[in-house]
């Protein structure tokens, strides 16, 4: 008969429990009790299944059943409740080294998680990451917290009381809805490139370049959204300036095209003018022929400032003394700008000489004293002063490069400009006076004459505080010297024989006939290649006068193929603009005459070139 024993069949189910329990307790810590009875339910069972066989297979022989033949019982019953001693032990320690495994991969991913967090603290990028659907920020790097300049943990992204924050064009606060974090949490919404202006607390406005992205789980619901930025504030500033350069250098080799041609008109008008006068007795006529070159003359000095803002007049740097200068001029301003204006001289001594054009400074310092007259209708203060200053890194694209140079400032105490006047001050054809009354080319010629001088201009102006335009020049190694007066012009030499290259055909005829009525003998070209065949057929010259700037074959051509025959052959250049002065200056082609020029002038630089003969 098959029996068992009370007591071992309560010891084993003790022990089995006792044993499974702290087993499963071992292997995960963190389930809770709903989870772990059932497992040890059925553990407990197995084992004493385990147990109740081995015991039942002992009582069999006990009993005095036979045993079955070939099987000691015995030994059956011990190897089961070994094999399932065994069983228990293995589970025991898959239990342990599971649980090994689960504290290593928490060490790992508490590492992997605090240098996650070390980056994103490093990264020179804002990072936001905030909870859906509701906004609260959970994370936030340093980057984050100084770009915007506030703490931002804790606060939610959908608060608009804040004085700071998002604002539009006219630094109205824009609302939280518009934010692109705000759109990822909410919506679901990736944004890309987004440039947004943002109001710091301590009132500063930057430009932060962003980009967001919806979080998700594993079933596609938005949890958080994450939000990246950086400040492009400088970037876009920086853009703009360009723009405005390339705006600028567009215009100005549009103007430097126009006042070459329309030099080349003034250059036969004024000469052509001139050499009527001389034939007119009659009074009438000689005052309606001066009346015109007035008015040419006006249209010339129009096209000088066309090329002081392209940059592409010649000029003669020179040493200057510019407190010399203001004081020389003291008495054209005083009768320029009438009684109300009253000016006032504040020069620094000891200055070292500045590196300019005299005749192009003047008009310069003329041009800003008429414009700070025109900004005082009704009278005020000009001041004119000067200095030596030592200049950092340039504020904007009209400013010098640093180091140190002359400054000579023209200030008024008129009612200044405001910021969007004084922004497009310095483009050319820009004007707040009434039509007619303006150019708009004073300042921008002023502009590029100290550039092309290798200096810059500073504007400061405000509304209600008056405007100073000061010019920064580069400083003279050399000590000025006064001008010798003029020589006055030789006569012609007798003889002399001159060729005349100009693809102009009413220049090349007024020059023809001023140097033919001086006494030279003249022949003329209409282009290069002529002058080439000119000068073979019926050559030499003791001078030759090539126009710059002709198609086909430039003066420029002319002057190399003609000196590389004839390296000590006179010539001297006429340009309407100077575009090429390095490779002029290489061919030695000195000294250029300036389109439209004085015919004295003319005949002054052509005396001076051709040689005496013996």
């Amino acid at each position: 008969m098959i029996g068992f024993h009370p007591m071992m069949v309560a010891l084993s189910l003790v022990v089995a429990m006792v044993a499974a329990g702290a087993g499963l307790a071992a292997a995960d810590l963190d389930r809770g009790l709903q989870t772990r009875g059932p497992a040890v339910l059925g553990l407990t069972l197995a084992i004493v299944g385990g147990h109740y066989a081995s015991i039942a297979a002992l009582q069999f022989q006990l009993g005095g059943v036979a045993p079955i033949d070939g099987v000691d019982s015995s030994g059956l019953a011990y190897s089961v409740a070994g094999a399932a001693i065994f069983v228990l032990f293995l589970a025991s320690i898959a239990a342990l080294f599971d649980r090994r495994f689960e504290a290593l991969a928490a060490i790992e991913a508490k590492r992997n998680e605090t240098q996650l967090r070390a980056i994103l603290e490093q990264t020179p990028v804002g990072i936001i990451v905030a909870d859906a659907p509701g906004g609260e920020i959970r994370f936030a790097n340093s980057e984050a917290e100084h770009l915007m300049g506030h703490a931002l943990v804790g606060q939610s992204i959908a608060s608009e009381k804040a004085a700071y924050g998002p604002i539009d064009e006219q630094g109205r606060r824009r609302s939280a809805e518009s934010s692109p974090l705000m759109r990822a949490v909410r919506r679901g919404y990736r944004t890309e490139r987004l440039i947004q202006r943002y109001r710091r607390p301590d009132g500063a406005v930057v430009m932060l370049e962003m980009a967001a992205a919806p979080i998700r789980d594993a079933d596609g619901r938005v949890v958080q959204g994450a939000t990246t930025f950086h400040d492009v504030t400088a970037k876009l500033k920086a853009e703009e300036a360009l723009r405005q350069s390339q705006r600028m250098e567009g215009i100005g080799q549009l103007t430097g095209g126009v006042a070459h041609d329309f030099n080349n008109v003034l250059t036969a008008v004024l000469g052509s003018l001139s050499l009527a006068v001389r034939r007119v007795s009659d009074d009438r006529a000689r005052e309606q022929i001066e009346n015109a070159m007035q008015a040419a003359e006006r249209g010339a000095k129009l096209t000088s400032q066309l090329l002081a803002f392209s940059r592409r007049q010649r000029l003669e740097p020179q040493p200057v003394d510019l407190n010399a200068m203001i004081e020389r001029l003291g008495g054209l301003f005083a009768g320029t700008l009438g009684g109300m204006v009253k000016v006032e001289h504040e020069l620094a001594a000891g200055l070292p000489p500045a590196m300019a054009d005299t005749a192009q400074l003047e008009l310069a310092l003329l041009n800003l004293a008429l414009n700070a007259r025109d900004a005082m209708p009704r009278g005020g203060l000009l001041r004119l002063s000067t200095a030596l200053v030592t200049l950092g890194e340039p504020r904007g694209p009209i400013e010098p490069e640093s180091g140190r140079y002359l400054a000579v400032a023209v200030a008024d105490s008129g009612p200044g400009m405001s910021p969007e006047v004084a922004e497009r001050a310095f483009e050319p054809f820009f004007t707040t006076k009434p039509q007619g009354l303006g150019s708009g080319l004073g300042l921008s010629q002023v502009l590029g004459l100290a550039k092309q001088l290798g200096g810059g201009l500073r504007l400061t102006t405000a509304p209600g505080e008056g405007a100073a335009v000061t010019i920064y020049l580069p400083v003279s190694a050399v000590p000025a010297k006064p001008e010798p007066p003029p020589d006055e012009a030789p006569r012609a030499v007798e003889g002399a024989t001159v060729l005349v290259v100009d693809d102009d055909a009413d220049v090349r005829r007024f020059v023809v006939d001023l140097l033919a009525e001086s006494g030279y003998t003249v022949s003329s070209a209409e282009d290069g290649p002529a002058g080439l065949r000119a000068l073979s057929e019926q050559g030499p010259f003791d001078l030759l006068l090539l126009d710059f700037a002709m198609p086909g074959m430039t003066g420029t051509e002319v002057a190399r193929s003609v000196r590389a025959l004839d390296p000590e052959q006179p010539v001297l250049m006429m340009t309407g603009y100077l575009e090429h002065e390095a490779v002029l200056s290489e061919l030695g082609v000195q000294p250029m005459l300036q389109k439209p020029f004085d015919p004295s002038d003319l005949l002054y630089r052509v005396s001076n070139l051709i040689r005496p003969r013996d």
